[in-house]
């Protein structure tokens, strides 16, 4: 695995749950996914032969996040699915940093044609600008919103060999008010946030441990560096399977088909529901016949038979949409979000 710098896809792992084998056949090329994005050549010129070029060099797809995390691990499989679709490279780079502002920027800042784009987060324009405004340099206007990719609720984690089990548990070993620490892939991030709301209105004295994606929380909880972890549940289906760490509560509205046993927040008396929903994001001013070719080709590629599979296994939903709805899901999020801090009277001044 490319874990720094330029690389080609590779499978994130070698564990069963991880495979990803990529069958090359003929219905998957280059012309089968030529139609995006067609205009009228009367009307447009010379530009939907652009885009039906497209790409015409080595595509970039940019995690702006440590290796490790579940974005890092969807944007290596949707790599390899889409080098099957396109005759050019494609390649994996992470640039992690400022939960994500520091690859996005670079993305941002490139040139706007198509070829290198970045794994955003709902995060990054629904929480982090809440908690830290001056800390948040993007917005949605800033950039080409390409598609959406994937929805993954946070996931309340302990490890097996600690004292904590079940949320019962917790309730229980805190009630005296006892502190907790609990380790988040950022300040700002959908697991600080979820996590920073869960202890709050269940008033539970916790002090967050932030680091530079699900990567480093995990390997943290691991090592019993801290007493719990919010994930994404792809950051720690292999754990889960091998029983070395215990999911207590799921944000969501109800149980997940992937994690049925899991109970959520509510079931515990603790009324908080958010997810992660990533998407592709570009340089603003990609072209429309570009940035259409590349929703479909991206489309394709997440739903294929390889990356579905791929996706299930590593307890991911897919989330396939237009740009402009996942800009009406994130600022209907934001929203929602602001509300739910002013009722816990939760202070944003410094930090979640």
């Amino acid at each position: 695995m490319n874990t720094h710098g330029h690389g080609r896809a590779t499978s994130p792992s070698r564990h069963r749950r991880r495979s990803l084998v990529i069958a090359a056949t003929a219905s998957l090329t280059l012309a089968a996914c030529a139609q995006g994005g067609n205009a009228d050549p009367e009307e447009g010129g010379d530009a939907p032969a652009a885009a039906e070029e497209f790409p015409t060099q080595p595509i970039e797809l940019v995690v702006p996040y440590a290796a490790g995390g579940s974005s890092d691990l969807l944007t290596r499989a949707v790599a390899q699915c889409l080098s099957e679709l396109v005759d050019e490279e494609v390649l994996v780079e992470n640039r992690p940093g400022a939960n994500g502002v520091v690859g996005t920027q670079y993305v941002v800042n490139g040139e706007p044609d198509g070829h290198r784009l970045a794994l955003s987060a709902k995060s990054m324009f629904a929480v982090t600008p809440i908690f830290f405004p001056e800390e948040s340099p993007l917005t949605l206007d800033d950039m080409t919103v390409v598609t959406g990719a994937v929805r993954e609720p946070a996931v309340l984690m302990a490890n097996a060999d600690g004292p904590y089990q079940t949320v019962e548990d917790l309730m229980a070993a805190t009630a005296s008010g006892q502190p907790v620490t609990f380790g988040t892939s950022g300040l700002g991030s959908t697991t600080s946030f979820a996590l920073t709301l869960f202890f709050e209105e269940a008033g539970i004295p916790a002090t967050e441990v932030p680091f530079e994606g699900g990567g480093p929380a995990r390997t943290a909880l691991l090592g019993q560096q801290v007493d719990f972890a919010g994930a994404h549940p792809s950051e720690v289906a292999e754990q889960i399977e091998a029983g070395t760490l215990v999911p207590l509560a799921i944000f969501a509205e109800e149980r997940s088909p992937l994690l049925p046993e899991v109970p959520t927040a509510a079931e515990a008396g603790v009324d908080v529901v958010i997810d992660r929903t990533a998407f592709y994001v570009g340089p603003p001013g990609i072209p429309e016949e570009t940035t259409a070719r590349l929703e479909q080709l991206l489309g394709d590629a997440i739903k294929s038979e390889q990356c579905s599979s791929f996706m299930e296994d590593n307890l991911m939903e897919q989330w396939v949409v237009g740009g402009a709805e996942v800009k009406e899901e994130i600022e209907a999020d934001r929203a929602r979000f602001e509300e739910q801090i002013a009722e816990l009277g939760i202070d944003v001044g410094g930090g979640a």
